[in-house]
Formats: C-alpha cells, structure tokens, sequence
C-alpha cells in the first residue's frame, strides 16, 4: 500500500489538473478558438434568416399566419393602386408640374405673360384611392384566400396535370367571378356609395373584370396551384396579384362612356395604356 501511494505522489506531478491544463493558475493564456464570423446584416445569411422565419410562421399556421399574410397583402394591393395610378391614369405622386413631351407643341402661358414651354400639372395619387385598396388587401383578400387555398387543397389532394386542373377550374370559375362581385361591392361601402351606384358598376365592370382574371389568372393559378406549397400560395398570387390589382383599379375607377367622351379619356384598358405611351412619346 505504501508504495502504491508513493507512485500516485510520483505521477500527479506529471498529470496537470483540468485547471492546470486549461493555464489557470499558471499564469499561462491558452489562445481560445475563433467564434464563427456572422453575416454581415443585409447579406445572403440574414436574408436566408429572414426568409426562413417568414416561412416558419406560415407553417405553423393560426393567426400569426393569416396576420402575415395579410400585411403583405395590404402592402401588395396599395402599390398595385399607385401603379395604375401613376402609369395608367398618368398621375404624378406629388402632383407637381412636370415636363411633357406632349405639351411641346404648344407652350402653356402662366399668370403673368411667361411661357413655359413643355410644362403640364398631372393631377396628384389619391391617397384615400390607396388606402381602400390596401384595406382591403389586408381584410378582405389576404384572410378570404388563405382559408380558401387550404380548403381547395384539402377537397382536391394530391398532385399530377389532372388534379391542378380541377384546382384550377374550381378556382376560375366556381371562385373567382363571385370573389370579384364581393371585392367591388367592398370598395363601394368603402367609397360612402350606395345600391344604385353598385348596381352600375356590376354591370359596367364585372364582366370585363371577370375576363381579365380568366386571361391573367389561368396560367399563373396553373403555376401557383400546381407547383408552389400550399403556404407559399398566398403570396405567390400576391406578387402575380401587383399587376391584377392596378388592372382591377382601372376598373374601378374608368370613366362611363359619357364622361370618357367629354373628357377625351378612354374606358377600355388598352386604349388607356395606348393614350398614355403616345402622350410619353417623343415629338
């Protein structure tokens, strides 16, 4: 026993303790290993972060689901208003007076005798206009599609060519022309008007509203209930949705014939988009 202390004596002044070996105590610094550099924020790590939460929050569903997409929503139907407004109806954001290629023929005179040459006022974007469609992006769209993109996939599983065209023909045309009759009669009660005022615009925009959805939505609902996941599907049809809504502000919001008339405006789409590319163009 005596010399088996002996050696236990012996070899704990070779074995370092786990201070020693660590140099505490020994006034010895053992370099410690680099940590990991972080992203630097706004690059691709923090962006995959961000896109990964967004995903997590659709996934787990709920509230939190609905309020997100709802935000986007509301933030992709307001620009889709400003659009139409600005490169449609050729408003200007501030309402100032700009430069038109035009008014070139003829210089406008101000008060005082001084001509500008090329100078018009373009009325400025309706802000109240954009705030009906962001409100109702967030209340009406985003909640209404969320529960009915669930519901579609719940009623027609499965994947293959043949169920995303029974999606697809549910969507179009047992969903969407009813959708766009509720959508028009919320921006009327937004917009203080009554039945009478509603009645005239179902019958002067609903059916070319409808067509329009059929020629834009067909393909891109081909795209996004065939391919994207189901909580992605909301806001695919939001970024498709940017365009569709400056073309259902338009909508909206065009002349009758008789106002188009005194006012030289036009009351289809492609006569507006034609009237404002050759009031752009160079002369």
């Amino acid at each position: 026993l005596g010399s088996q202390a002996r050696m236990k004596r012996v070899s704990s002044l070779f074995v370092r303790s786990p201070a020693a070996q660590r140099g505490l105590g020994h006034g010895v610094k053992v370099p410690r290993a680099p940590r990991a550099a972080r992203p630097m924020s706004g690059g691709p790590g923090e962006k995959t972060r961000l896109w990964d939460r967004y995903q997590a929050v659709l996934l787990r569903g709920g509230a939190p689901a609905v309020l997100v997409k709802s935000l986007t929503a509301s933030v992709i139907a307001g620009g889709g208003d400003i659009a139409c407004q600005m490169l449609i109806e050729g408003k200007s954001f501030t309402g100032a007076s700009v430069r038109s290629p035009a008014a070139n023929a003829e210089p406008a005179t101000k008060e005082g005798g001084a001509a500008v040459q090329g100078e018009e006022h373009r009325e400025g974007v309706d802000l109240v206009r954009v705030g009906r469609f962001a409100l109702l992006g967030a209340v009406l769209v985003a909640p209404t599609l969320h529960l009915w993109y669930n519901f579609l996939g719940s009623r027609v599983p499965g994947v293959g060519l043949a169920v995303t065209a029974k999606r697809v023909f549910c969507d179009q045309f047992l969903f969407a022309p009813g959708f766009i009759a509720v959508f028009f009669a919320s921006l009327n009660l937004l917009e203080g008007k009554g039945f009478k005022e509603l009645e005239q615009r179902l019958k002067r925009d609903w059916q070319d509203a409808v067509v329009s959805n059929w020629m834009l939505w067909i393909p891109a609902q081909t795209i996004n209930l065939g391919l994207v996941p189901v909580h992605l599907q909301v806001l695919f049809g939001n970024f498709v949705g940017l365009g569709w809504n400056s073309i259902l502000s338009w909508l909206s919001h065009r002349p009758n014939v008789d106002t188009a008339a005194t006012l030289g405006t036009a009351t289809t789409l492609g006569g507006a988009l034609e009237r404002r590319l050759s009031n752009n163009a160079p002369r």
